[in-house]
Parts: C-alpha cells; sequence; structure tokens
C-alpha cells in the first residue's frame, strides 16, 4: 500500500467519526422536538433507536479500517497519534450514542406518565449539548485548539444544570410523594445523569483532537494548562511530539 493510499484511508476513518457526529447531532434534534412537543411515538422511537445503531456499525468499521493500517502500515509520530485518537474518538461517540438510546427509552416512559414539568431545562441541557457536538466535530475537522477549549467551558453549564434538577427532582419527590412524580422523578434522574456523561464524552473527544494537533496528552481541564502554549509541544519540523 502506498503512503497516498494509507493517508486515503485515514481521511476515510475520520469522515466516518464525522459522519457519527452528525448522526448524534441529528439525535439531539429530534430530542429537543419531543421535549418540545410531549409526543415521542413508538414509530419515532424505533426511528431514532434505528438511527443510533448506526453508530455501532460506523464504530465497527472505524476499527477495523484502523487496525488494519496499524498492523500493515506500522505508522510512527502524527500517522500513528492519528489512528489512536481516531479510534478513542469513535469510542467515546458510540458510548454517547447508548446514553442516547438510554434517554430516548427513559423519556418514553416520563410522556407516558404525563409529566412534563422539566421538559424545559431537558431542552436547554440538549440544546447545549448539541452545541458542543456540532463545535467538537469542526475543531476536529480544523484542528481548532481554541475551540476545542471553548467549547469544553460548555460542559460546565451542563454540570451545573444537572445538580440543580437533581436536587429539584429529589425535592419534588419529597414534597409529593405520589407514585407518578417519584417514577417521573427516578427517570428523570437517570435522564439527566446520562445528559451529563454526553458532555464527559465530549470532554474525552475535544482532548483527543488536542492530542491529535499538539501531542500533549495532558488534561486541558488541568489548572496549569494555560501556562503552556501550543509552541511548547511542537517541534521545528510544526509537527508535534512523537508518542
Amino acid at each position: 500500500m502506498t503512503r497516498d493510499n494509507f493517508h486515503a484511508k485515514l481521511d476515510e476513518a475520520e469522515a466516518m467519526v464525522q459522519e457519527m457526529g452528525t448522526i448524534i447531532y441529528d439525535l439531539m434534534t429530534q430530542l429537543i422536538a419531543v421535549y418540545r412537543t410531549h409526543e415521542l411515538s413508538a414509530d419515532i422511537m424505533d426511528k431514532l433507536l434505528r438511527e443510533e445503531a448506526k453508530l455501532d456499525h460506523l464504530e465497527y468499521s472505524i476499527e477495523k479500517l484502523s487496525m488494519e493500517q496499524l498492523a500493515l502500515q506500522q505508522p510512527m509520530a502524527v500517522d500513528l497519534r492519528t489512528i489512536i485518537c481516531i479510534l478513542k474518538m469513535s469510542m467515546d461517540l458510540e458510548r454517547i450514542g447508548d446514553h442516547i438510546r438510554k434517554i430516548i427509552r427513559k423519556t418514553r416512559k416520563v410522556i407516558t406518565l404525563k409529566q412534563f414539568t422539566h421538559f424545559v431545562p431537558l431542552t436547554e441541557m440538549t440544546l447545549l449539548l448539541r452545541q458542543m457536538i456540532d463545535q467538537i466535530m469542526v475543531a476536529l475537522k480544523e484542528r481548532n485548539i481554541r475551540l476545542v477549549k471553548s467549547t469544553l467551558a460548555i460542559d460546565e453549564q451542563i454540570n451545573d444544570l444537572q445538580r440543580n434538577l437533581f436536587q429539584r427532582y429529589i425535592e419534588d419527590m419529597k414534597t409529593d410523594p405520589n407514585e407518578g412524580t417519584i417514577s417521573s422523578g427516578i427517570y428523570l434522574l437517570f435522564i439527566t445523569r446520562f445528559l451529563e456523561r454526553i458532555g464527559d464524552h465530549v470532554e474525552n473527544i475535544g482532548e483527543r483532537v488536542n492530542y491529535l494537533v499538539t501531542g500533549d496528552i495532558r488534561k486541558l481541564k488541568h489548572p496549569h494548562y494555560d501556562n503552556y502554549s501550543i509552541e511548547d509541544t511542537v517541534d521545528e519540523d510544526g509537527e508535534g511530539s512523537v508518542l
């Protein structure tokens, strides 16, 4: 296999990662519509779950292609880093899909119980996460570290919303301990936790983009990270450090 073919395979794998991001963005858009309309029919649910299942197939395809390139080409430096990052990002995107699947099922239960009180803040959380997904995929495409860091800053808003909603659900169950309130409260606790975990996976992806570009494996939220510049991790040839 020529080097041109090898890099074409890397581009193919990265394109599949972008496709995974697009599927997740679309699933979140449809989930937002569900929270706004309070409607999630069996047909819509089946359609959403079929879309989510595509993420598993894409992750498998990325893993297969990446392993083939590792075995056949034995890449070094930036090429090896690219394959590792693509693999890890696909795993995080697949896990986001798993969380969305669980959210869809729990949301259907809450709708069945006709408990819509907290759908507005759930919409806010999902909108923020959709923004994070959109921005992190652009950051990957453009190799944009500034966009990565501004995207990860949104995760703090997600965490704050999750903590506030957690307390509200607990208070609701205490003040109105009927079967409907308690059942929906438990489902909502799971939903907000799954949404918060999606933010964590986006953070992982952002850190992989940073590693891909700079060779720096440190977490972007490390308290001393801003004391370092990208130039600190780039060699004279303009490439990041070797693994």
